[in-house]
């Protein structure tokens, strides 16, 4: 009984904008019809009706911004109200972990097995990338960085399956048989007892700048030990790095879907480097080149200053991405292209203080450089290393491992 009132309540907050925002007939007549169906088919299927109404009027909210995120929120608590972990949003679909954090969720198996496929391919790719910076003695590293669900917890609704981790552990195994070295910081997570939820954003699918800082800090070590780049850790030790934080300031890319009643308000932080730092940061994309500290070329604090909890940016303080960055003050002398997704973002500049210079590529905007594609950087830029930094969520997307005019490897035949 409270459910259906809640869905009742509900379905009179979805209308009644539907009519405000459009004075047409058809569209209002859709709205009531499935909000209809949904309260009369029972009481578990009053969430997915209800979402197939709330698709519709997303799309006519979209055009009237303040509406649009009153609408989001509305719908939202209804969701949270009728106790839904699994939510529907348009395309997306949004999964409440067992500690409220969420997460984006596949519920079609053909295309969680088609995924699978693509990570095997993915793979071979990356081999072929390492035959290619073989004959030219570059060595190649990929560094898995962890995602949510937690490996060992997903704590995902009851009945849903881990399918991120499991096809990472499958691409791993390819790696594995085709001889391309990596790093998997899931291990290095579970060796340190850090959590996702303390790790991540509640509200969003990227981890926080601590433990993203403190995951690269062992990144090196590993190039120390292993490569012979030369690094200092103290660099990257938290206690080297001013602390600025910012309070309830963002809804995250997962959490501004459904809004401030069903996710929860995220707060972030910044970390400057107190040691003393030179950068020359050059973004042709943006038109940025810039010569000065860590702060003065890299950190864009405007990101926070947008003027919602819907707009504000968690993750995207720092202006290098995509750029080429000398550091006046590096403890080697190597040239590292750095191979990136938004995790890889995420770490802003902090990335570019463990080398001396640093070319960083994200494969999804290579269309808009220029004459450049990933082979001609690194041939370009007198390479000594390459780093792949993505997170699980990237083992299975295609376009992340094209990398133009590279032999593709043998894939593995083991399962």
């Amino acid at each position: 009984m409270i459910k259906r009132i809640t869905a009742i309540l509900l379905s009179l907050a979805i209308l009644l904008p539907s009519a405000l925002l459009w004075g047409n007939s058809s569209f209002l007549k859709t709205s009531a019809g499935s909000v209809y169906s949904a309260l009369t088919s029972g009481v578990r299927q009053i969430g997915s009706g209800l979402s197939n109404s709330a698709k519709e009027i997303d799309k006519a909210a979209s055009d009237y911004i303040g509406l649009h995120d009153l609408f989001i929120n509305v719908y939202g608590l209804g969701m949270r109200l009728c106790g839904n972990r699994l939510v529907n949003v348009g395309s997306r679909v949004v999964a409440r972990l067992n500690s409220g954090s969420l997460v984006e969720y596949n519920t079609d198996e053909a295309q969680v097995e088609k995924e699978a496929e693509t990570a095997k391919k993915n793979a071979a790719s990356l081999a072929g990338l390492k035959e290619t910076l073989d004959k030219k003695n570059i060595p190649l590293l990929f560094v898995l960085a962890p995602g949510k669900p937690d490996k060992n917890d997903p704590g995902l609704p009851y009945g849903l399956k881990d399918y991120g981790n499991a096809a990472a552990d499958s691409f791993l195994k390819e790696l594995d048989d085709l001889g391309v070295d990596y790093l998997d910081l899931r291990d290095l997570w579970q060796q340190n007892g850090w959590s996702v939820d303390d790790g991540f954003f509640s509200s969003d699918l990227h981890w926080r700048p601590e433990y993203a800082i403190r995951s690269w800090g062992y990144v090196t070590q590993y190039l120390n030990d292993h490569y012979g780049v030369v690094n200092d850790p103290s660099l990257f030790d938290l206690n080297n790095l001013k602390l600025e934080k910012y309070e309830n300031v963002s809804l995250g890319g997962t959490g501004r879907i459904l809004g401030k009643y069903y996710a929860k308000t995220d707060g972030t932080e910044l970390y400057i480097p107190k040691y003393e730092t030179k950068l020359h940061v050059v973004n042709k994309r943006v038109g940025w080149d810039k010569t000065g500290t860590f702060e003065e070329t890299t950190v864009d604090r405007s990101q926070m200053d947008r003027g919602s909890i819907f707009r504000n940016d968690l993750i995207d303080m720092y202006r290098v991405r995509d750029s080429v960055v000398e550091n006046y003050k590096a403890p080697n002398d190597a040239n590292v292209v750095f191979i990136r997704d938004s995790f890889g973002g995420m770490l802003g500049g902090y990335v570019p203080l463990a080398f001396k210079n640093t070319s960083i590529i994200d494969p999804r905007t290579m269309d808009e450089r220029e004459g450049e594609t990933v082979r001609s950087i690194i041939n370009d830029f007198d390479t000594d290393l390459v780093l792949v930094f993505y997170h699980i969520g990237m083992v299975t997307q295609a376009n992340m491992f094209e990398f133009e005019d590279t032999p593709v490897g043998k894939v593995s035949e083991q399962p």
